[in-house]
């Protein structure tokens, strides 16, 4: 996050951890109740009534547009490949070893 220049923001209040763990109830409660409608037994037909019908329809009645703007921004000048990596750290002893910190 440093070397990409991007500040975490961490949901260290109640409030905000409730609006996620409310979302998520609300969403597994519909969907439920939707797949029963649907007389939908399965995990295939499940997954293929979410993506072809429910996630369009929640979305066309819950949907808020915040009018924010866009906060992405293009990663040109970054090296991604060296970023997006594991990185450890390296120590070499007084032997000649190296020792993986």
């Amino acid at each position: 996050m440093k070397e990409l220049n991007i500040e975490t923001i961490y949901a260290n209040s109640p409030q905000a951890k409730g609006r996620v763990e409310r979302t998520n109830r609300t969403l597994q409660d519909r969907l439920v109740k939707a797949l029963r409608r649907e007389d939908i037994s399965n995990i295939a037909d499940a997954n293929k009534y979410v993506h072809e019908q429910f996630i369009s329809q929640y979305d066309s009645r819950f949907a808020v547009n915040l009018e924010v703007p866009d906060a992405h921004r293009v990663a040109d000048g970054y090296d991604l490949k060296n970023i997006f990596c594991y990185k450890t750290s390296r120590q070499v002893r007084n032997d000649y070893t190296i020792n993986l910190a």
